[in-house]
């Protein structure tokens, strides 16, 4: 695996069967070669953007195919929201295969779905997405925000986020608060 991110390491990166090398069998006569009782086998291409590449040997013979992993915006895999006396935690987890994270954005709304004022919050998590993976083997995350809340906060019926990364940006669905 070569990725774009220098240095990174993405251990998430493997064939079904599990790690990174599979035996195969090529018999005299065969177009197809067998993976244990198929003719194919599944891998996962983890988290982070690059190249997989793909090495067949078979005696002194060798061949590779590669695949490239192209950067994408943040993904999303789940958004949960609390409500407390006097603040709200946000609850993202998700993957960077960038490792680009930056720029966020919390927008809050009522149950009518009207933008609650100030508008949305932003923060720049650039600097703490950076340090994180400098030690992540991914390029997954789960970030917790707590939000103070002065006045009401069951007024305050969902929550939507949106990250920035080097490709782009992307948005949470609307989170409504339990």
């Amino acid at each position: 695996f070569q990725p774009v991110v220098s240095g990174a390491v993405d251990s998430a990166i493997a064939f079904a069967s599990g790690g990174q090398s599979v035996p195969f069998t090529f018999s005299a006569g065969d177009v197809q070669a067998t993976f244990g009782a198929g003719g194919s086998i599944g891998f996962q291409t983890g988290t982070t953007a690059g190249t997989v590449q793909f090495t067949a040997k078979a005696g002194s013979l060798s061949d590779q195919h590669s695949i490239a992993i192209a950067p994408t915006t943040v993904s999303f895999t789940g958004t949960q929201a609390n409500r407390y006396t006097g603040n709200i935690a946000v609850e993202i987890s998700g993957f960077d295969n960038t490792r680009s994270a930056g720029a966020l954005s919390f927008t809050f709304y009522d149950a009518a779905g009207n933008l609650i004022a100030p508008g949305a919050i932003s923060a720049n998590a650039e600097a703490a997405f950076a340090q994180y993976f400098t030690i992540s083997e991914s390029g997954s995350f789960r970030l917790s925000a707590t939000f103070p809340v002065t006045g009401d906060s069951s007024e305050i019926t969902y929550v939507q986020a949106a990250f920035t990364n080097s490709a782009g940006t992307s948005t949470t669905v609307r989170t409504s608060l339990q």
